[in-house]
């Protein structure tokens, strides 16, 4: 059966490939000619018609370059833009928003249809893809699907056969099965049937069919052949190439091809028509057929009726010109059944009570339709699990009776939650018609302080969805914007609005009130300044402004004001301020609004104070950068002065300067020992002493003008949570060089000192007093310096300290250095008038490390006038 079925699956199969390769050659022909229209409509846009879209653009340094045309700049990003010599980042950004609105008008213009005589070659691929269609549908499509029936009936009884007469069928019954006798003489039958005369000549034919078909597929096909195939069959072209040539985006229709061929488009040379299968120039006589008259006398369509930019492509004499319209926007017609509820107005629509108006009801036209709310469209909730809204800016009938349900509760319970942006978007542009019609005065008789109302549910909406993905926000702080700016006079600064998002363009209050500024000739403050640089779209904002905001304001504050005083003096420019209002936006449902401020310049048009700007914004950011990445590592510290410790303390808030200056009073000022882990805590740390960042704290504190003794920063070994630790103030950020070897001598003294104070077990006022004398007669260290020592000894003598701990420093000394080290410890121990056993045992170990004679130590302490007095500094000489 297989053997008898083979040859015709295989027809069957290469009948399936020819359809579908003919229907992958309409879709490529197609695309390729919607592509080749929109690349020649963008090619005779000059460059120029962008101005229309935008204000303050700088072209020429595009055409410089050699870019004539919107096609030119097809692909462009903001940034490959802005390398263009004398492009900015913000004229880049605003040539290509220009390029793609232009682009998306041209491409929602319909596509006519290819007329006769298909001169260009993707519209006569294209025709030719129609006309291999239409002979396939005319003589192989219904012999496809009869054989392809035919063969689906026999292919159905050779696979029951197979399965009644399988081996393990017949296994089971030793094939004496009536069954299986039945099936072999089924297949025998069909064997039978497909070896017969009839079904062979039908085998035979559709291959004919075939083989005609791939001919006509592998060939080109005749422009006779398609002229005279396209006016005996023009409706059946008509509805594919109106399906193939459907544009993303536009409702309307585009022309048929017999009625773009108007008297005036072509001149009768230009024309040809087919007669007995030769080409003959002029128009075709009408035929007498059935067919629909066609001459040159064609009704044609009235041209468009709104404004038009028109520009023709193509200049060959051969071939006819074609002209394409963009259309330019104008105020849409308004429906006369919409009704404006006010607000505590009433109304039920499909089961819903809405009591908090605020809407438009009614079937509306054009862009009403988007927030006008039908009552006759269903809206009714189902059981189903609700479908989330497939974008953010669709109409209330685009929406399925699911989808209004919810959208009709949302408005019932006052629109007050922010689960879906969608509605808050359709909701807010009924209002924003509303109030463009009341600024616009083209409401009669409207309720009082209806547009303050208006305006505070606008408000309110954009701080409803102000955490939510989506242009609510945005969009109700530019219709805010606008609103405002209406009211402005020229004379006075507007006051900064609280609430601000930042949008690929400057708000326009900023711009009206820098403007001000300008024309007067008057410093920016520093809270516009402030303002500016968050709106400015070419300012990028990093990490630490980002999360410290309060801090990266200190700073901002800080540094604008060292570098301008009073504030920033921008020069005024020649381009005037212009208000320019887009409806709708970003659907643009609406023409957009003008309007011009002719003695406010526009700051908006310059380069050079955004980045002026920008240099206080990098300075400002790079103040904080260090607590932001602490913050970063130590989320849980926000707020303790741990964390604060990594700024500079004129930014910190007034509440942690009354806490840091207690801090300072009760542990710095005494200059007293403490424990590390009281340290920690007065800085507000709460975790594991024993996993304090020791050295980061300590080296913050430096920053803060605090110093640490043991010096950690300079190798000393960390202290323990139990262990004491003194803090003392200091003059200066810069680190004092505690590398020397002045430094180095007068430490050992020091240390040297707190040992013999403590060898008789405690250390006396007199030895103190004496020690800080001997601190201060050294003039040549630093204050800082001075200042540590002391710290040192304080916390040398309440924590203990050995002399085995430094006896290695012994070894930088010089002899006389050795003997002046040695009179003034000696000198040291009779201070307090009580030389003490222990004091002298002790003495003799350091005479003895020192390399000097055990006599001398008696002969310094009972010498008389030989004893160096303790006031005196020791030799610190330097090594020999």
């Amino acid at each position: 059966m297989q053997e008898a079925l083979s040859p015709l699956e295989e027809l069957d199969t290469e009948s399936h490939r020819l359809r579908q390769s003919l229907q992958n050659e309409m879709e490529l022909s197609s695309s390729q000619y919607i592509q080749e229209v929109h690349s020649a409509r963008l090619k005779a846009i000059p460059l120029d018609e962008m101005k229309k879209h935008t204000t303050g653009l700088r072209l020429q340094a595009l055409k410089d370059v050699g870019i004539w045309s919107v096609a030119d700049l097809q692909g462009w990003n903001e940034y490959r833009v802005s390398q263009v010599r004398g492009v900015g980042p913000k004229s880049a950004s605003a040539i290509v928003r220009a390029v793609a609105i232009i682009t998306a008008s041209a491409k929602a213009v319909p596509i006519n249809h290819p007329a006769p005589p298909f001169s260009g070659d993707t519209e006569r691929q294209l025709m030719q893809a129609l006309y291999r269609q239409h002979w396939f549908d005319t003589y192989i499509a219904e012999q496809t699907d009869a054989f392809g029936k035919a063969l689906a009936l026999h292919q159905s009884t050779r696979d029951e056969v197979a399965t009644k007469v399988g081996f393990s069928y017949w296994l089971w019954k030793f094939g004496s099965n009536e069954t299986i006798r039945h099936n072999i003489n089924r297949a025998n039958s069909m064997i039978g049937t497909l070896e017969e005369a009839g079904a062979r000549s039908m085998r035979d034919g559709f291959s004919t069919l075939l083989s005609e078909c791939r001919s006509v597929c592998a060939n080109r096909v005749s422009d006779e052949s398609i002229i005279q195939d396209f006016y005996e069959n023009h409706d059946l072209y008509d509805s594919w190439l109106t399906r193939q040539l459907v544009q993303g985006g536009s409702k309307s229709r585009a022309k048929p091809m017999l009625q773009q061929i108007a008297p005036n488009a072509m001149a009768a040379s230009d024309l040809v028509h087919v007669e007995f299968g030769r080409v003959v120039p002029g128009p075709p006589p009408a035929p007498t057929g059935g067919n629909r008259p066609v001459s040159a006398s064609v009704e044609t369509n009235p041209r468009h009726s709104e404004a038009l930019v028109s520009v023709r492509i193509g200049s060959d004499i051969v071939h006819p010109m074609t002209e394409f319209a963009l259309p330019v926007a104008q105020r849409a017609a308004r429906s006369k059944d919409l009704r404006w509820l006010t607000r505590g107005e009433s109304i039920q629509i499909q089961g819903h009570t809405l009591s908090h108006g605020f809407v438009y009801v009614g079937k509306g036209i054009n862009s009403e339709e988007h927030y006008a709310l039908n009552p006759w469209i269903a809206a009714k909730a189902t059981a189903s699990t609700p479908s989330d809204l497939a974008g953010y800016y669709f109409s209330y009938p685009s929406l399925n009776p699911e989808q209004r349900s919810r959208y009709l509760d949302w408005l019932a319970e006052g629109a007050s939650s922010s689960i879906e942006s969608g509605f808050g978007m359709l909701y807010f542009y009924g209002i924003e018609r509303r109030v463009l019609d009341l600024i616009q005065g083209s409401v009669s008789n409207p309720p009082t302080h209806e547009l303050e109302q208006l305006l505070e549910e606008v408000h309110r909406l954009g701080d409803l969805f102000k955490e939510k993905p989506g242009s609510v926000t945005q969009c109700c702080l530019r219709l805010s914007d606008f609103a405002a700016a209406r009211a402005f006079d020229g004379t006075s600064v507007p006051e900064l609005p609280k609430a601000w998002v930042r949008t690929y363009e400057l708000p326009f209050i900023v711009r009206y009130g820098i403007g001000c500024f300008m024309r007067d000739d008057r410093p920016i403050p520093a809270e516009w300044a402030l303002r500016w640089a968050y709106a400015e779209p070419t300012i990028y904002l990093r990490t630490p402004a980002a999360r410290c905001p309060l801090e990266f304001e200190a700073a901002f504050a800080v540094v604008y004001r060292e570098k301008f005083g009073y504030g920033l003096i921008v020069p005024a420019n020649k381009t005037k301020l212009k208000l320019v209002y887009q409806p709708g936006w970003p659907m643009h449902l609406e023409p957009e609004i003008k309007y011009e401020f002719s003695g406010i310049p526009d700051v908006a048009a310059l380069s050079a104070p955004q980045q002026t700007l920008k240099a206080v914004v990098e300075q400002s950011t790079e103040m904080i950068d260090g607590y932001s990445r602490y913050l970063g590592r130590n989320t849980a510290k926000a707020g303790t002065l741990e964390a604060f410790l990594n700024l500079p303390l004129s930014f910190w808030p007034p509440t942690e300067r009354d806490r840091w200056q207690a801090f300072l009073t009760s542990l710095v000022d005494p200059m007293e020992p403490v424990t590390f882990e009281s340290l920690l805590r007065g800085l507000g740390y709460v975790g594991d002493p024993a996993l304090a960042k020791i050295t980061e704290i300590v080296a913050n504190l430096n920053r803060t003008l605090v110093g640490f003794e043991p010096d950690i920063l300079a190798g000393a070994r960390r202290p323990k949570p139990l262990e004491m630790v003194v803090l003392f103030r200091l003059t200066s950020q810069s680190d004092s060089d505690r590398t020397t070897n002045e430094y180095k001598k007068a430490s050992l003294t020091v240390s040297l000192s707190a040992c013999i104070a403590l060898a008789d077990g405690h250390a006396s006022e007199e030895e103190a007093a004496a020690v800080e004398a001997m601190i201060a007669s050294w003039q040549h260290l630093h204050l800082d310096l001075r200042t540590r020592l002391r710290a040192q000894y304080q916390l040398q003598v309440r924590q203990g300290i050995s002399l085995a701990s430094f006896t290695s420093r012994f070894s930088s000394l010089t002899a006389d250095g050795r003997m002046q080290l040695a009179l003034a410890l000696s000198s040291l121990a009779t201070v307090d008038g009580n030389i003490a056993a222990t004091e002298v045992k002790l003495l003799e170990q350091v005479y003895k490390t020192l390399g000097l004679e055990p006599q001398l130590l008696y002969s310094h302490l009972y010498g008389g006038s030989q004893r160096a007095h303790p006031l005196e500094s020791p030799a610190l000489s330097t090594p020999s």
